[in-house]
């Protein structure tokens, strides 16, 4: 099997995965109510990743494949947020909820408008695609400090964190297959550095997790 062959097999496998890859979450939410223990701003740069990534699919008419995964990681955060809406708020998070709200409905406009009209430049485009890049690398730094800080991981599903990292694994095969730019060979090493340390964290605070759970484990 030569290295194209295995790239672009790796390729596929990512691109499939990247089309549910937040679904192990949002059944997590809902089934243990763990929106209290999450990072909102956890939550908050995952939307504006997706927005970003939205919106330079749409502006640069990326393939299908690329719109089909922008398209469906932005509807499943945005059910994410849903269940954000109906988790109680403190004032703060309450006002950063609604704000981030408008930010996306105004960006999702636009960025449709956009594509429609071909209003930006390419340097904006390729810019938000850079915001994106940049918001999938950090996403899990916030939730990875509010752990530390409460001493429990409870609020992240271990299948979430196992599925980063194959999706971690398969973007840096790709990238060493295919010759990539070295960006996308820092990215996916940053990343599994990340899930890495969501993964001890779950496995380190897990007997105060067994309590909260009433002594079972299979909440992921």
């Amino acid at each position: 099997m030569t290295s194209s062959v295995l790239g672009s097999i790796s390729l596929t496998i990512s691109t499939i995965l990247y089309s549910f890859w937040l679904m192990p979450q949002i059944v997590h939410n809902k089934r243990h109510n763990a929106l209290g223990d999450m990072s909102f701003l956890m939550h908050a740069i995952l939307v504006f990743g997706c927005l970003m990534d939205l919106y330079y699919a749409l502006s640069l008419r990326m393939p299908l494949p690329y719109l089909w995964v922008s398209t469906l990681s932005l509807t499943l955060i945005i059910v994410q947020h849903i269940q954000w809406y109906k988790q109680p708020l403190d004032k703060n998070t309450y006002s950063t909820f609604w704000l981030l709200t408008g930010i996306a409905t105004a960006l999702v406009t636009l960025a449709l408008v956009n594509w429609y009209y071909d209003l930006t430049p390419d340097s904006i485009n390729v810019t938000t695609g850079w915001l994106a890049n940049l918001s999938f690398l950090f996403y899990p730094i916030p939730q990875i400090l509010k752990q530390s800080r409460a001493q429990c991981a409870t609020s992240i599903s271990l299948y979430f964190i196992y599925l980063g990292l194959v999706l971690d694994l398969t973007d840096l095969i790709s990238a060493i297959a295919l010759s990539w730019e070295k960006p996308s060979l820092f990215g996916p090493l940053a990343l599994i550095g990340c899930h890495c340390v969501l993964l001890v964290q779950h496995y380190r605070y897990q007997p105060k997790q067994e309590i909260i759970y009433e002594k079972s484990t299979h909440y992921c």
